[in-house]
Formats: C-alpha cells, sequence, structure tokens
C-alpha cells in the first residue's frame, strides 16, 4: 500500500498541459514517486521522494471537471491524497471529497518509455521550433513559470527544462511533435545586414 500527497496546485498545473480525456501517470519504481503530464510534445514529471512502497502505475483521467475541481482546491490548498492498493487493484484520489472516479488503470500507454524523453545532449544540433500554445501550457505547469534551458541543445532529442525554484519538477520538449511543420532556422535577414 501506498500513499501521496499530492499539492492541489501541482495536479492543476499538470492537468494544464495535458489534453482533455487524457491522463497523468502516477508511478511508483523502485520506491521512488513521479507524477508524469505530457501531450506528447511536451512534458514535464514532479519527484514525490524515494519512501514509498511497491511498484505501480495509476492514471488521474482529466477532463473539464477535473481541471475545475483542482483549480478550486488549488485556491484553498488543499491536498490531494493518492492511496493504493495495488494487490487488489485498488486505488483512492480524495481532497475533502473522494474523486476516485477520475482513476483508471491502463495496460499500455505512451507514458510507458517516458524516461526515454528526459536524456541530456552534449552536442548543439539543429533549431528549436516553438507553438506559442505547447510553451505556454508547459510554462504554466512550472511552479514558479520560470524555466531554464540546457546549455547545449540538440533539437533531435529531448530538450530539457528546470524550474528555478523547483528542483523536483522537470519539463521536457519532445521531438516528435504531432504536427511536421517544416521551418527553417532563424538567421539574420538580407535587410538588417
Amino acid at each position: 500500500m501506498s500513499k501521496i500527497v499530492i499539492k492541489s496546485d501541482d495536479l492543476y498545473r499538470f492537468s494544464k498541459l495535458v489534453d482533455d480525456g487524457e491522463y497523468i501517470r502516477i508511478e511508483i519504481k523502485d520506491h521512488k514517486a513521479f507524477m508524469i503530464a505530457s501531450n506528447e510534445i511536451i512534458a514535464c514529471v514532479k519527484y514525490f521522494g524515494d519512501s514509498f512502497g511497491t511498484n505501480e502505475i495509476v492514471y488521474i483521467k482529466v477532463d473539464a471537471t477535473f481541471k475545475e475541481r483542482m483549480e478550486f482546491e488549488s485556491k484553498l490548498l488543499t491536498p490531494v491524497t493518492l492511496e493504493t492498493v495495488p494487490e487488489f487493484g485498488l486505488a483512492t484520489l480524495k481532497t475533502d471529497k473522494d474523486i476516485s472516479e477520475s482513476l483508471v488503470y491502463l495496460d499500455e500507454t505512451f507514458y510507458d518509455d517516458w524516461r526515454s524523453w528526459f536524456i541530456e545532449s552534449s552536442e548543439n544540433k539543429g533549431f528549436m521550433f516553438w507553438d506559442t500554445y505547447q510553451v505556454l501550457k508547459l510554462f504554466e505547469s512550472s511552479p514558479s513559470g520560470q524555466i531554464t534551458f540546457p546549455a547545449v541543445i540538440n533539437s533531435s532529442k529531448p530538450v530539457l527544462l528546470r524550474d528555478v525554484t523547483d528542483s523536483d519538477w522537470l519539463g521536457v520538449f519532445i521531438p516528435t511533435a504531432k504536427d511536421d511543420k517544416k521551418a527553417k532556422a532563424a538567421e539574420l535577414p538580407e535587410w538588417l545586414k
């Protein structure tokens, strides 16, 4: 059995990153607990520490009702408690009310290889293409809204981001974007040379 207390503000910020009808993953592996949110273009992870029990994965389904609930709870600073009993496939999610209807167990998802999204590059290569909507969602998922980029960026690999105030938060731009917009790297235009 495991019990994870999640700040409602963290859940609210992560839920804004996820599209309606999609999921936030809560994972315990090797006694470490994580919350991961992604829309397959960007992702972020919150580390809860390393004193948890059995390996397990549970998903929180995100919809408009859940987002509204977390927005309300975040204003009150209400903690959200996730308790699991993996031996029986049971889990509860509670604020001052039971919201366990948002919990699901899934067999396979794109989250299964989430650790592969978080790798560091040792060479500068290519350029980054930013979509304002995705960048805004990623900044909103960060605790302070202030993030730093790595000193070396390889656009063919995930680009990691860190929040300046919360060492347990990590964001990433995933290089396999859903829309294959063909763009060119920004250069100084001829008219300014």
